[in-house]
């Protein structure tokens, strides 16, 4: 990142920890059953930088700055100020997910490969990017329902609705996988790439790797 992105980037995580603060407050003040998740929130934008770090790999702008707004979104926006209660906020959430961690999903297994994919290779990556993205899905699955039962907290209404939407959720997440790995097989096809493309691109410039 040039000096301007890291400038950028501080003030969007700053905004993002006075939105906790507030988001605190005003669950406090409410007394929503979800303010426990606080916590969480207060270090899940880091986690994915975090593991990236460990791996002394580098995250382009743009997957820094989706990473806070989805965290915002489902952890502030969802559990805390109780966003679930509003229709299809969840199955967005979750399309958006599956979109998400497919984009990186290609990202990580280009960064292992670091060369170009020859024909025998696409399925394996398809398969790879797709397999990611229903793994997180359903180990989130795991997480809701250990939260539903362990620490009695219902942010996602597991309670009004059950194992049909835990197949909802699911399968949302894996048909925003499937779009884009549909875009991804065409952007191997032609000139003109996507914005996924170009992401794994820029993904692996900034930690000097060029596929040969």
């Amino acid at each position: 990142m040039n000096k301007t992105q890291k400038i950028k980037l501080m003030m969007i995580t700053f905004i993002y920890y006075i939105l906790l603060i507030i988001a605190t407050y005003i669950s406090i003040k409410n007394n929503y059953p979800n303010t426990i998740i606080a916590p969480v929130a207060s270090i899940s934008c880091l986690l994915l930088p975090f593991i990236f770090k460990c791996f002394q790999l580098k995250l382009t702008f743009n997957i820094y700055v989706l990473n806070i707004i989805f965290v915002f979104i489902s952890n502030i926006w969802g559990s805390m100020l109780d966003g679930y209660s509003i229709p299809y906020f969840d199955k967005i959430l979750h399309f958006s997910s599956g979109i998400l961690l497919t984009e990186l999903s290609f990202i990580i297994f280009m960064l292992c490969i670091q060369r170009k994919l020859n024909k025998n290779e696409t399925f394996l990556c398809f398969l790879f990017i797709n397999s990611f993205n229903m793994l997180i899905a359903v180990c989130w699955e795991f997480i809701e329902f250990g939260c539903l039962v362990f620490l009695n907290n219902d942010a996602i209404h597991h309670y009004s609705s059950g194992v049909y939407d835990s197949m909802e959720d699911m399968l949302v997440a894996f048909l925003g996988g499937i779009i884009v790995s549909i875009i991804l097989y065409f952007d191997f096809k032609r000139k003109k790439k996507s914005i996924f493309f170009h992401e794994m691109r820029k993904m692996l410039e900034i930690n000097d790797i060029k596929l040969q």
